[in-house]
């Protein structure tokens, strides 16, 4: 089932883009009021959007790089589209950047790949699923 979002600016943040599921609003209603077309809205891609944001939770738009062995960039390629790796580190990883929401579902995606797959950059979204991996494994922890 596909959900419909609707994005509108914040009138108290009009750069800043707002996604809503309209799927779970009740007692809608159309409202008179005019809205004004941004640069924000104006260049606004669907597209790019849907690479980026994952399962609805939007965060700070990231340039990130990869490091993936082969084996994972069709797995890449299906969630951002066409990717250009760069070329093999020695040891045969790839380095491939993309543009991603920064999000707890992109380091959930991030950690189904069990072998062969890491957050090479920037540091601080390395730190940021570090942080997010030991939570989980502390849950397990006895």
């Amino acid at each position: 089932m596909d959900f419909i979002i609707r994005l509108v600016n914040r009138r108290d943040h009009p750069d800043v883009l707002v996604s809503y599921r309209v799927d779970r609003m009740q007692k809608l209603e159309i409202s008179p009021l005019s809205r004004t077309l941004t640069d924000v809205g104006r260049y606004f891609s669907k597209d790019q959007y849907q690479k980026r944001v994952f399962s609805m939770y939007t965060g700070q738009p990231t340039r990130v790089t990869l490091q993936i062995i082969p084996e994972w960039i069709d797995a890449v390629t299906d969630t951002f589209g066409p990717v250009v790796p760069k070329n093999p580190e020695p040891d045969g990883w790839y380095l491939v950047p993309v543009e991603v929401d920064i999000s707890p579902t992109f380091f959930a995606w991030c950690c189904h790949f069990t072998h062969g797959f890491k957050i090479a950059a920037p540091d601080n979204v390395v730190q940021q699923i570090k942080e997010h991996v030991r939570q989980i494994a502390d849950m397990y922890a006895e």
